[in-house]
């Protein structure tokens, strides 16, 4: 990518401000890049994942109602992220709570180092909302199956659901008796582990150092060592994140203040097809965001309907009447190879496409924007 000249003016009357400058120049050069990276939440430290958000003010990602009622110019409407330094990076926030002061990282984003089929289907998709989470998978270990899911644990076992599935192992080691799989912000899980007679799990493995606990509570909400009623993801600023051990689903959120809040307080729902992609998001604030498969295997598109647009749910799914009001479509203009892809905006009867091609050669990806700029990963 070529840059412009820099230009300094320097007088003779200010060595101290040219000695500061130089200094400054080289701090600049000596940080490290970071642009290669998946999704993270900006609210999360390097030793600690993103908690329940904070009470702010609310206003946040506050967007302006157009003359129409529809959205006016907000996150939702920005161009996709780049594709710096190797890496297909894409983002859309959506899910914000409803007359809820949390921040809670609501967006979707589709990342990508080399090229893959799978580009072009709902599988690379990630919703993350600390509201909408859920446990991804729950390993026993078999001798402690009734200890941990109670006596009907057969049944739970021959449950296949997407959410919270639970599964036997018979590695997890001497004294192990189950662990506790969630997702963490940059798209990789973090394995909580519980020994016998400990009702806290801890990271494991590369994410030891995060300042996380899950605790097992029972139904009243005290912290128990078998046959848990929930498990709560406790943070370092002291919020927390409580999940149903039935079905793996987000209860509630309470703050480091104190304020618990529940995905219905906050208006905010998830719906996951039957394999686990994210299907649809309904926000009482953004609306509601629609992921269809146009073309399997080819493209798919997230639809953005406003709240007049919902209407009741048929077969599990959200009813929508008229148009979305924008389209962002994710698409193979190359069926056949999986080399390029294609991140459209439509919206007021326009179109911004955003270009990105894979090259093995260099083992990354250029991104077109819709203003014609090629930025070449390094």
């Amino acid at each position: 990518m070529r840059q412009g000249p820099h230009s300094f003016h320097l007088s003779s009357a200010a060595p101290l401000r040219i000695l500061m400058a130089a200094i400054l120049l080289l701090l600049l050069a000596s940080q490290p890049l970071s642009a290669n990276l998946p999704y993270e939440c900006t609210q999360c430290s390097g030793t600690d994942e993103c908690g329940c958000g904070g009470d702010g003010d609310g206003d946040d990602d506050a967007s302006v109602d157009g003359e129409d009622g529809l959205p006016g110019p907000s996150p939702h409407h920005r161009p996709p992220e780049g594709a710096g330094f190797g890496s297909l990076n894409f983002s859309l926030p959506f899910g914000q709570p409803a007359h809820e002061p949390l921040r809670l990282g609501g967006q979707f984003s589709l990342y990508a180092i080399s090229a893959s089929p799978l580009v072009y289907t709902a599988q690379r998709l990630q919703y993350r909302n600390r509201l909408l989470d859920r446990i991804l998978q729950t390993e026993v270990a078999p001798a402690y199956c009734e200890r941990i899911l109670g006596t009907d644990w057969e049944e739970r076992l021959e449950t296949l659901s997407v959410l919270g599935r639970v599964v036997t192992d018979d590695t997890l080691g001497e004294g192990v008796t189950h662990q506790v799989r969630l997702l963490g912000a940059r798209r990789e899980p973090i394995v909580f582990r519980f020994t016998l007679n400990d009702s806290v799990g801890r990271p494991v493995g590369e994410k030891a150092t995060l300042r996380l606990t899950l605790r097992m509570r029972d139904l009243s909400g005290n912290e128990t060592v078998s046959v848990p009623h929930y498990y709560d993801l406790c943070f370092g600023d002291g919020s927390l994140v409580r999940y149903a051990a039935s079905d793996g689903r987000v209860v509630s959120c309470t703050t480091s203040a104190g304020r618990t809040v529940t995905p219905a307080d906050a208006g905010l729902e998830a719906i996951w097809d039957d394999s686990g992609l994210i299907r649809q998001v309904r926000s009482d604030r953004d609306g509601l965001a629609d992921v269809v498969a146009t073309s399997p295997g080819v493209a798919y598109e997230i639809r953005l309907y406003a709240i007049s647009q919902i209407g009741g749910k048929t077969d599990g799914l959200y009813t929508v009447t008229g148009s979305p009001h924008t389209v962002w479509r994710v698409s193979n203009p190359s069926p056949g190879t999986a080399t390029r892809v294609h991140i459209t905006r439509i919206a007021d009867g326009a179109e911004e496409t955003t270009a990105f091609e894979y090259s093995s050669n260099s083992d990354g990806w250029t991104r077109t924007s819709p203003d014609g700029a090629t930025v070449i990963s390094s």
